[in-house]
């Protein structure tokens, strides 16, 4: 099992469009050339999800533990979806808190685990972990 600390965090700026967006990450399998490690995992947990520059916007929201397979789908990491701008954790007193969520500049330090099994032969790996950027109108 190795781990990393989430010291390079993942930045997004969105300098106010007001729609979703979302970033993905999907990660190959590791090979050395030869051979593939079988039964990996790579699991990202989400440490702080913080303003760049003072954003006054409703933070997005962050991974919680999940697992990717190498080889499969794309996950979401980081989700700025504006249904969430009506639900409680956006009221206090009885008023709205923001009337925007994922405008301007975010860090998301995100913390990793990748867990080989015993079995795999030794030797030095790699795979290629590919992110994507997606707007979509709200």
């Amino acid at each position: 099992t190795i781990e990393a600390d989430g010291s390079v965090p993942v930045q997004v700026s969105n300098p106010g469009f007001a729609e979703n967006w979302q970033v993905a990450m999907k990660l190959s399998k590791f090979s050395n050339g030869q051979e593939q490690l079988k039964g990996t995992t790579l699991t990202l947990s989400q440490g702080d999800i913080t303003s760049w520059r003072g954003n006054t916007s409703m933070a997005p929201s962050g991974v919680t533990g999940e697992k990717f397979v190498p080889g499969g789908a794309a996950q979401t990491i980081l989700n700025a979806d504006w249904s969430k701008l009506s639900t409680e954790a956006n009221r206090y007193d009885n008023q709205w808190i923001h009337s925007t969520i994922g405008v301007g500049w975010w860090n998301s330090n995100l913390k990793a685990v990748l867990a080989v099994p015993g079995g795999n032969a030794p030797g030095k790996y790699s795979a290629t972990m590919t992110w994507s950027l997606v707007a979509s109108a709200q």
